[in-house]
């Protein structure tokens, strides 16, 4: 476990998917804490697949290859490039093993910066291979829900920049998505109200989110912030029918398989295609309102 804080902030990371363990003030914990009963993971890496293939497997140039949900990459080790008072940064490069399921040679590397009451985190994606690389990413950042002893789960709203007017598709058992079944429509959203009962469609997605941030905050206005410009998807869930206390706050690029999806990881939604040699990088912040 890696370790960094300034005057505000203290996190902790783990070399496994260099996933965020702990994000923390003096006063609190705003990390889902990973209890197994729930949800094992705080906030994982989606990496190269955002929520299930059909069927688990996907079509790269004639051959095919298996994947479970979300990826592969959250679950490998990662080495520490560098660590300084405010900076960390992690690596992990394909081996023989990723190939077998992903045909491409990459280098991906994690990195925290604390700032303030805000934490940012970069991802960097080198294609190291002679072609062009496709892929989706993601955050999967999960939040203690109440975040005060005074509160409850129901204490609590998400509220956006921008009215958010979608449909949110129904998400089949099987992980993927069917577009041409809402699960249930929003029009104008602008606040949330959180309740255990609104996740019974499993996850809320704003596949076109126009907002660049969202807040979780209680009823004092208290919380934090989520930001997230040049995501396109933004997701929200938590396991209700576990009542479970915590929330998670998703930006993507890309989402699960279509129902009417063929297999070819080509034709995926919102592909991110990498040239050789060059690097892809995105970022998402989480600022501490209280």
């Amino acid at each position: 476990m890696y370790q960094i804080k300034n005057e505000h902030l203290n996190i902790r990371i783990k070399s496994k998917g260099a996933e965020l363990s702990s994000l923390r003030t003096k006063e609190r914990e705003y990390l889902w804490t990973g209890d197994s009963r729930y949800w094992n993971r705080q906030s994982p890496l989606l990496f190269p697949i955002i929520g299930s293939l059909k069927d688990d497997k996907t079509i790269i140039e004639g051959n095919t290859y298996y994947q479970s949900k979300h990826g592969f990459i959250r679950d490998l080790e990662f080495e520490l490039r560098y660590q300084k008072e405010n900076e960390i940064a992690f690596t992990n490069i394909y081996s023989k093993a990723t190939l077998d399921v992903y045909p491409f040679k990459y280098r991906t590397n994690v990195i925290y910066i604390l700032n303030g009451k805000n934490l940012k985190t970069i991802y960097q994606v080198i294609n190291m291979d002679s072609h062009i690389m496709p892929f989706n990413i993601g955050a999967h950042p999960g939040f203690n829900c109440p975040l005060y002893l005074e509160d409850s789960f129901n204490s609590y709203s998400i509220h956006f920049e921008k009215p958010e007017s979608f449909s949110s598709p129904k998400l089949e058992e099987n992980g993927i998505i069917n577009l041409k079944e809402s699960a249930r429509d929003y029009s104008n959203l602008q606040v949330l109200d959180l309740s255990h009962d609104i996740f019974d469609i499993d996850t809320i997605m704003i596949l076109d989110v126009k907002s660049t941030w969202a807040a979780l905050v209680n009823k004092k206005g208290k919380g934090l912030k989520i930001k997230f410009k040049d995501f396109s998807t933004f997701s929200i869930w938590s396991p209700g029918i576990k009542k479970a206390p915590f929330v998670c706050l998703e930006p993507w690029v890309g989402y699960p398989d279509r129902v009417d999806s063929d297999y070819d990881f080509f034709k995926k939604a919102n592909l991110i295609l990498l040239p050789p040699n060059e690097t892809f990088e995105i970022n998402y912040e989480i600022e501490i309102i209280d």
